[in-house]
C-alpha cells in the first residue's frame, strides 16, 4: 500500500509540477568563467562540471623571451588548488587539483602530472600552454572561491555556477573570449607561436611567381 501511494504521488507531481521530479543535469559547461586577477597572460577558458568533478581549462602564454614554469602535482609544495580565504568564518576549504592534457603550441607535452611530480616547461616568448585541472566538486553552498596555480597564477572570487545559471555562455562566447585574450597579448608585443597542427596558409599568386 505504501509503495502504491508513493507511485501515485510521484505520478501526480510529474503531471502538475514536472520541474520537481526532473533530475539536475550532471554535465554542463561554463563557457565564460568570471573571476578577478591582475595577470594578463593566463586565461581560464572554460569550466566543465560533472556530478563529481569540476575541470578548469586554462591557457597560458609566455610573455618573456625565455621562461621556465612549473606545473605541480597535488603532493608538491605548491600544488594547484581551490581555496577559500585564510580567514574564512566558516572554516577554510581547500581542494587540490590534478593537471592533465598539457600541450605546448598544440603538441602534447604530458597526458597527466603525477601527484608527487612537477612538470617543468622551458618556454619562449609567444609559446601557448594549454591544459586541464581536475578538482572534486565543491559543496553545494559555495558560490565563489579562490584559485591558485602554484606560483604561476592566482585569481580571486572564481564564480561557481549551477547548471541553470544565466551566465554560462556558449561556445561562440568562449571563442570570442579566447580571441580577445590572444589579441591583448599581441597588442603587448607578444606574438603567438604557430600551432603545428594548423593548416599552412594558402600561398598568394605573387608568392608563387
Amino acid at each position: 500500500m505504501y509503495l502504491l501511494r508513493s507511485l501515485l504521488l510521484f505520478f501526480s507531481l510529474s503531471l502538475c509540477c514536472p520541474s520537481l521530479v526532473q533530475a539536475t543535469p550532471k554535465n554542463y559547461t561554463d563557457y565564460i568563467p568570471k573571476y578577478r586577477t591582475e595577470q594578463t597572460n593566463i586565461l581560464l577558458a572554460k569550466i566543465s562540471y560533472t556530478d563529481r568533478k569540476m575541470m578548469i581549462h586554462f591557457q597560458y602564454i609566455a610573455s618573456e623571451a625565455e621562461v621556465t614554469i612549473e606545473l605541480s602535482g597535488m603532493g608538491r609544495a605548491e600544488p594547484w588548488k581551490l581555496h577559500t580565504p585564510d580567514r574564512s568564518r566558516s572554516g577554510r576549504l581547500i581542494k587540490l587539483g590534478t593537471i592533465t592534457d598539457v600541450m605546448i603550441n598544440g603538441r602534447l607535452e604530458a597526458r597527466n602530472v603525477k601527484n608527487d611530480d612537477a612538470l617543468l616547461l622551458n618556454l619562449k616568448k609567444g609559446d601557448l600552454v594549454t591544459g586541464v585541472v581536475h578538482f572534486d566538486r565543491l559543496p553545494g553552498g559555495v558560490q565563489a572561491i579562490h584559485f591558485t596555480a602554484g606560483s604561476l597564477f592566482a585569481c580571486k572570487d572564481l564564480m561557481i555556477k549551477n547548471h541553470d545559471h544565466p551566465l554560462l555562455g556558449d561556445k561562440t562566447q568562449m571563442k570570442n573570449s579566447i580571441a580577445r585574450f590572444h589579441n591583448s597579448l599581441n597588442d603587448q608585443g607578444v606574438t603567438l607561436a604557430p600551432d603545428p597542427a594548423a593548416p599552412a596558409p594558402t600561398p598568394q599568386p605573387e608568392e608563387l611567381a
